[in-house]
C-alpha cells in the first residue's frame, strides 16, 4: 500500500469514527445523510472545505497521518492563490478562519524567501496584523460572488 494510500485510510477511519460516535445508532436518518455527503467528498476530485470539524478535531487527524509521514504536505488553493505547507504545520503555522461569508488564511513565519523574479512585494514594509485584519474585517462582501469556487 502506498503512502497516499495508508493517509487516504486514515482519514477515511477518522472520519468514520467521527460519525459513529456522533450518531451512534446505524439508522438514524442524520447519520445516513452525513455518510452520504461523505462519500460524495471522498470522491470528489476537486474539494471545497466541509466545514464539519472544529480546528481541534482536525489538528488531532492531521497528528495522526503525521506519525505515518512528517513531511507530508498540504496543498490547497484559496481563491486563484496555491498554498503549499506541510500538513503538521495546520493549526500551528497555517491557520483558515471565515470572515464575512468568505476566507482567509494566515501564514506564520519567521522570514520570508522569494524566487530569482524580482517583485515589488519583496520591498514590502509589513503592516502589523492588526492593521490588515481590521482592513479585512472592514472589507464588504462581493455581491458578485455567487460562493461557487470554479
Amino acid at each position: 500500500m502506498s503512502i497516499p494510500e495508508i493517509v487516504n485510510e486514515q482519514v477515511m477511519e477518522y472520519v468514520q469514527t467521527y460519525v459513529e460516535e456522533k450518531w451512534p445508532d446505524e439508522n438514524e436518518e442524520e447519520r445516513q445523510l452525513m455518510e452520504k455527503e461523505l462519500e460524495l467528498w471522498a470522491v470528489s476530485e476537486k474539494r471545497d472545505i466541509q466545514a464539519k470539524w472544529e480546528p481541534e478535531q482536525v489538528v488531532e487527524a492531521a497528528e495522526r497521518i503525521v506519525e505515518i509521514k512528517p513531511e507530508i504536505e498540504l496543498k490547497f488553493r484559496i481563491g486563484d492563490t496555491l498554498v503549499k505547507g506541510r500538513l503538521a504545520e495546520f493549526g500551528d503555522q497555517i491557520h483558515i478562519a471565515q470572515l464575512n461569508g468568505r476566507y482567509a488564511v494566515i501564514l506564520e513565519g519567521d522570514s520570508f524567501v522569494f524566487d530569482k523574479a524580482f517583485s515589488p512585494v519583496e520591498l514590502l514594509q509589513p503592516e502589523p496584523f492588526e492593521v490588515v485584519a481590521k482592513r479585512i474585517a472592514e472589507k464588504k462582501a462581493d455581491p458578485n460572488d455567487d460562493d461557487v469556487p470554479f
